[in-house]
């Protein structure tokens, strides 16, 4: 339980730190819907024990580690010359 809690809120952690990364670089749409997606995942874990609460955290999680793949792909191709 303690490590799956844990493993949320790194999610959660991570897909704020690519919005602060992305809004420093001036690509403030992109950082928004980060911050949505982190705050989803947030929305997932909180409701989890709620019915439905299993398919809420799916949703939340998913959309967070979708959004997190798709971030650093773009993150990585400006980096690259």
């Amino acid at each position: 339980m303690v490590c799956g809690s844990a493993a949320f809120l790194a999610l959660i952690t991570l897909c704020f730190m690519i919005a602060h990364r992305l809004a420093a670089s001036g690509q403030r749409r992109t950082a928004a819907c980060s911050r949505i997606a982190g705050a989803l995942c947030a929305a997932g874990v909180v409701t989890a024990g709620a019915p439905h609460g299993s398919l809420t955290l799916f949703t939340g999680v998913s959309l967070a580690l979708l959004w997190t793949a798709t971030a650093t792909t773009r993150l990585i191709r400006q980096a690259t010359p």
